[in-house]
C-alpha cells in the first residue's frame, strides 16, 4: 500500500527546518499540495505533539507525524521527507530525527495496512539506510520499492 501511495510529489530530501514544528509542517505541505488534506490538518498534526509530547518519534531518527482523522482529511495519504540537518523532537531515546513520515487517514481503520507496510520498510536495514542517505526523491522511492 505504501508503494502505491507514495510518488515524487509526496517525497522530498534534505528539507531545511529550524525545529520539529517546521519539520512536521514540511510533511503536511506535501500532503496539502497533493490534495490529501485541507490546510488545518497541518495544525492538527503540530497540536498532537504539543498535547501528547514527542511519542511520534517511533524509532531512532524517525518521526511519524499524524493527527486524529478529521473533516480536514480528504483521503488516506503518506508523505515522507528527510531533513538536511537532524532535529530534536524532545524524545531522548530516539532523537535526533532525520526522517519524517506524515500520515493522514479518513477514519480509524483505513491506515492500518499502511502502518503495517511502514513497519516492514522500517524493519529493512538496507531500505532504511538507503532512505537516510537518499540524495534524490528517486532514491527514497527505489528504497521503498525494494522491500517486499
Amino acid at each position: 500500500m505504501v508503494k502505491d501511495l507514495l510518488n515524487e510529489a509526496l517525497v522530498d530530501v534534505n528539507v531545511e527546518a529550524k525545529d520539529w514544528e517546521e519539520a512536521i509542517r514540511a510533511g503536511g505541505k506535501l500532503l496539502l499540495d497533493a490534495g490529501f488534506i485541507k490546510a488545518p490538518f497541518i495544525d492538527e498534526m503540530v497540536e498532537t505533539v504539543h498535547e501528547f509530547g514527542p511519542y511520534i518519534v517511533i524509532e531512532k531518527g524517525i518521526a511519524l507525524a499524524h493527527a486524529e482523522p478529521s473533516e480536514n482529511v480528504l483521503k488516506i495519504g503518506i508523505a515522507m521527507h528527510t531533513l538536511k540537518d537532524p532535529i530534536s523532537f524532545g524524545n531522548e531515546d530516539n532523537d535526533p530525527v532525520k526522517l519524517v513520515i506524515s500520515l493522514c487517514a479518513t477514519d480509524a481503520d483505513s491506515h492500518v495496512e499502511a502502518i503495517g507496510d511502514l513497519a516492514n520498510i522500517m524493519m529493512s536495514d538496507d531500505a532504511m539506510n538507503k532512505i537516510f542517505e537518499a540524495k534524490t526523491k528517486e532514491d527514497i522511492l527505489n528504497a521503498i520499492s525494494s522491500v517486499n
